[in-house]
């Protein structure tokens, strides 16, 4: 009997020996999660009294262990309701990963509300990780305002992060691979700015029609913008202009363009207001890099 128990003392102790020199030497498998990273000027959780079309981004990161894949991306939002009925798909991407990262940049919507962004990344067992937050916007647009005024800016970093296309229906700006992707994104969209050589000239941007919008050049002054206060003002600032285009290229500070869009009998009219080139030098490319392109939307409601 004393035997036995010294061997069943040697086994338990070999076993407990085994197990601390396993958990000691063997890197354990990471969980399956999905985390917005905190930084300057990332967008995490909850925010309030943010301005109508401002520009947030939220850095997200995701992982699992090699055993499992993610197999998709998507983000979606509502305004104004919490309904999953008024979702609206955002972006939906296809993976095949044991990690995906990216920085997500959008732009709020130029009215007083609240939208709520989801964020949800589905694995092989067909699970699925979400996050999401909602940002409570003001804006100086009412309904007692003859017409809407956006503010927002063009900038381009690569085919992913990007702003380069206007919706006047809701006064946001899209990244291109979002309207490429999503149909119902695409038809709102107006009009879109594009650099044709952005290393050699990265100032040189120009601004193109999208869904039956024209163009034409006016000789409005910077203060004869800032004083269109009527819908009569809008109109003639559009129809004292000549020379209707789909392009206008190489826009300049300052650079005042009236717009007519939408289907015949449904036409809007609008003016688009350049403010300037902000660049910065980069180390990288020993050059000077446009960082964003600001520009104020007035347009009919």
């Amino acid at each position: 009997m004393l035997k036995l128990k010294r061997i069943r003392k040697y086994f338990l102790s070999g076993f407990i020996i085994l197990i601390l020199f396993t958990g000691c030497n063997s890197d354990p498998e990471p969980r399956t999660e999905l985390l917005f990273a905190s930084g300057n000027n990332l967008t995490t959780t909850n925010r309030s009294n943010v301005r109508g079309g401002e520009i947030l981004s939220t850095s997200i990161y995701a992982r699992t262990p090699a055993s499992n894949k993610f197999q998709n991306f998507k983000v979606t939002y509502t305004y104004d309701t919490t309904d999953a009925k008024n979702l609206t798909t955002y972006l939906d991407s296809t993976l095949n990963a044991e990690e995906y990262a990216m920085l997500f940049t959008f732009s709020t919507r130029a009215l007083t509300g609240y939208e709520v962004w989801n964020f949800e990344i589905k694995d092989s067992n067909n699970k699925v990780y979400s996050k999401r937050y909602r940002i409570t916007t003001t804006s100086t647009n009412s309904q007692n305002r003859p017409f809407y005024t956006d503010s927002t800016y063009f900038y381009r970093k690569s085919n992913v992060e990007n702003l380069q296309y206007f919706s006047v229906t809701d006064g946001t700006v899209y990244p291109g691979n979002v309207v490429r992707q999503n149909i119902q994104i695409r038809n709102k969209i107006n009009f879109y700015f594009e650099q044709p050589t952005p290393e050699t000239s990265p100032e040189t941007v120009n601004l193109k029609s999208f869904n039956n919008t024209s163009f034409k050049t006016t000789n409005l002054t910077v203060k004869e913008f800032n004083s269109v206060k009527t819908i009569s003002s809008l109109e003639s600032a559009y129809s004292n202009a000549t020379d209707a285009s789909n392009t206008i290229p190489t826009l300049k500070q300052g650079q005042v363009v009236a717009f007519k869009t939408g289907t015949i009998g449904q036409e809007k009219i609008g003016l688009i207001k350049i403010i300037n080139f902000v660049t910065a030098f980069d180390r990288q490319k020993n050059d000077s890099i446009l960082i964003r392109m600001p520009y104020i939307v007035k347009v009919q409601k």
